[in-house]
């Protein structure tokens, strides 16, 4: 049996069967526009209170959807905004809740050793 992956719905040939269709999984993507309106209300938002950031949406796999800088934001955020999506995504847990559990339970720093896209910071 051979799939291939469309843009919106997975498409089976050569054999497919109903078992085989039924153990695919129906994963929902994240629109281009969605993500884009996201990162842009983000940007506005923080500029409001003053701050100059850049901002990745990710879907839930962990992968950029949107990154957008601000004028003024530094080169770095970059990085540290795509690392802190990934690691929200991938942990299912805000990264600020992630530092708070770090300081209460010292036993689970080891989160931010599981690879080098985990950020684990309250801003």
């Amino acid at each position: 049996m051979h799939a291939w992956i469309g843009r919106r719905n997975p498409v089976l040939a050569l054999g497919a069967n109903a078992a085989g269709a039924a153990a695919l999984s129906d994963q929902k993507v994240l629109p281009l526009s969605l993500a884009t309106e996201a990162a842009q209300a983000a940007v506005a938002a923080c500029r409001q209170k003053g701050f100059h950031i850049s901002v990745a949406v990710t879907d839930q796999d962990g992968l950029v959807r949107a990154l957008l800088r601000d004028d003024a934001a530094g080169p770095h955020t970059l990085d540290s905004s795509v690392k802190k999506a990934y690691t929200a995504a991938s942990l299912g847990v805000s990264t600020g809740v992630l530092t708070k559990i770090l300081v209460e339970h010292q036993d689970a720093t080891g989160l931010r050793d599981m690879n080098d896209k985990i950020l684990i910071s309250q801003r």
